[in-house]
Formats: C-alpha cells, structure tokens, sequence
C-alpha cells in the first residue's frame, strides 16, 4: 500500500473542492450589492442583522410613500374640485326651508331662492350673495314695520280709516336680521328650520289683521266718544272732552300707557289738578277723571277743551285703570 502525504489531495476530491470554492466565491459576489446600502464593518462586509434590518426599514418605506402619494392624489381628486352649491337641486341642503316667525305670522325662505344667493368662486369656495340677502330682508321688513308704514284701522262706528301717526308698532332691526339668517345659511341642513326676527321696537301683537289686536282704548276726537275694549269684548263707553282743538290739541295716533298713578296731582304752567286716576300714554298726555266738569262730549273741546289730556267721568276713568297696565294700546283719530 503507497501512503500518501497530509498535503497531498486526492484526485477524487478535487471535483468537490473546486465545487465548494466556487461556491463560497458566489456566496461573496451576491453578499457586496446586498450590504452596499447597508452600514458597513471595518472589512467592508455586513452581518445579516444589519441586512435584514436595512431591507424592512426600506420596505416600510416605500410603504410608506406610497400610501402618502395615494393620500394626495385622493385629495386633489375629492375636495375643492367637487364643490358644489348645496341648496341646488341634488344638493345636501335642497330641502331647507327656513321659517322668519313674526308672532303669529311666518314668512318662508325656501332653498330654491337660497341656492340663487350662492356661487363657486374659482378658489372653490362658497360665495354668498349678501346683497341680495339684504335686499330681501328689507323687503320682509317693508311688509312688517308698522311703525314707519301705519295700519288700517276700523273704528267702532264701523268706518275704516289710515292711522299714521304715534309711537306704537313693529320696526325691524333688517341688518341684524339678514346677519342672522346668513348664518343659518351658512349652517345648513335639512328640513324646517325656525328663527325669529330681530326687532328694534315690538307691538302687542302682529297678525294677518294688524298689530292692534283686540285689547285697546279708542278714541274717537272728533265725535268726543271713548271705548274700551279688552280680549275684544268693549267693557265701556262713554262721552270725554279732549284738548283744546286750535290752542291745546289732543295728539292723534297709536301709543301705549307708560305711566300709571292714582292718586295723581296734574301741573301745568297755569293750572294744578288734583285727579283720582291718570294713565299717560305720551309725554304729558293721559287719560284721567275730571271731577270739575259735569257734562263730557258734544263740542264743549271746541272752546272749553282741556289741555291736552282726555278727560273722562269717574266711573269711566276708574274702570280703565282697575282693567289695564302698562302696554295697553291706545288709539286716538280725529
């Protein structure tokens, strides 16, 4: 038997070193471009943790970018370029309706007039039409002051007649008003929507029939009459003597008694009275008794007028002040 020498391979092995080298070989060519990006050793090779760790942040990543480039394209598809008007027809607001209450009266405002305020400017955003919101508005304030416009009355004779003058009625505040139901606009919705009006005076009452409603003290200058009237049933009547027509003329018009007192002491720059009951209803002016008259109505004005005020008999003058209060409305017409 020939022994063979420890450095000495056999010939029957090489094939299997030479497949082993070239695999380590392979092994080292495919490991550089991987651990290229990675932190590197002091040999210029990496450890697999390194490898491994590297690789998922990458991944992660790119993750990452893409769902954030999907995120801005979903933006740019979805938000501004999409604005539309929602009180157009098909938008979330069609069916709005916005009801101005005005004690029992209500006035509509209805998406469809709503949308005609509305445009898209070329920033995508809502524009609101405040204009014609305002103009609106005045229009509804225009039907509803009663303060500035007057009101038809019907007198207890049966005559209809204008009544302009006095201090009582209904005055809307239009600019307040038109700022509130802009921001309801604004707000949206669906469905009925209920909001009062701003006012800068109210009146007793305002219905389709007028603002007087039916508790009042009327009375008639001319013909020298005084009704009264509470929750439309006349509680009295009676004669009166008011001012003097051409020196101390009882003022016409719509007021509301302000000022109560009973007993009461009446002064003037020539006269002191001493009365049971005084209503006042504009400046000095009132209703009270007048114990020094023994007769009321007729002409007796006409040249033994008061001075301004309506005097009424006793009996006349303590049913209104035991039946009325502060805010009952007074209407006075020649």
């Amino acid at each position: 038997m020939i022994k063979m020498k420890d450095n000495m391979i056999p010939k029957n092995n090489i094939p299997v070193l030479i497949r082993q080298t070239c695999l380590l070989i392979l092994l080292f060519c495919f490991a550089l471009p991987v651990c290229s990006s990675a932190a590197p050793l002091s040999s210029g090779l990496c450890r697999i943790a390194d490898i491994v760790s590297d690789e998922k942040l990458y991944i992660e990543y790119a993750r990452q970018s893409w769902r954030f480039s999907k995120l801005l394209a979903y933006n740019t598809d979805n938000t501004d370029s999409t604005l539309s008007n929602p009180y157009e027809k098909g938008g979330s607001c069609e069916d709005f309706v916005l009801y101005i209450q005005t004690d029992r009266v209500y006035s509509k405002l209805a998406a469809e007039t709503i949308a005609e305020w509305i445009s898209v400017s070329d920033d995508n955003e809502l524009v609101y039409d405040e204009d014609a919101l305002n103009e609106w508005v005045q229009d509804l304030a225009d039907q509803y002051n009663t303060l500035e416009n007057g009101r038809e009355f019907t007198t207890s004779p049966g005559e209809t007649i204008s009544i302009t003058k006095g201090n009582y009625g209904w005055s809307m505040d239009a600019n307040a008003t038109a700022e509130l139901i802009l921001d309801l606009i604004r707000e949206g919705g669906s469905g009925r929507v209920m909001t009062e009006a701003v006012w800068t005076q109210t009146g007793a009452v305002f219905t389709l029939e007028g603002d007087i409603g039916d508790s009042y003290i009327e009375a008639d200058l001319t013909n020298q009459k005084v009704w009264f009237y509470k929750n439309g049933e006349l509680l009295g009547e009676s004669d009166c003597v008011s001012g003097d027509y051409e020196n101390s003329r009882t003022p016409e018009g719509i007021y509301t008694i302000y000022y109560m007192k009973s007993p009461a002491t009446l002064r003037g720059a020539d006269y002191v009275s001493e009365v049971d009951y005084f209503m006042a209803y504009f400046g000095n002016y009132g209703l009270h008794d007048a114990s020094w008259r023994s007769e009321f109505g007729g002409d007796i004005y006409l040249t033994d007028g008061s001075h301004g005020c309506i005097n009424l008999p006793d009996e006349m003058a303590k049913l209104l002040y035991e039946n009325i209060d502060y805010g009952y409305v007074v209407v006075t017409y020649y």
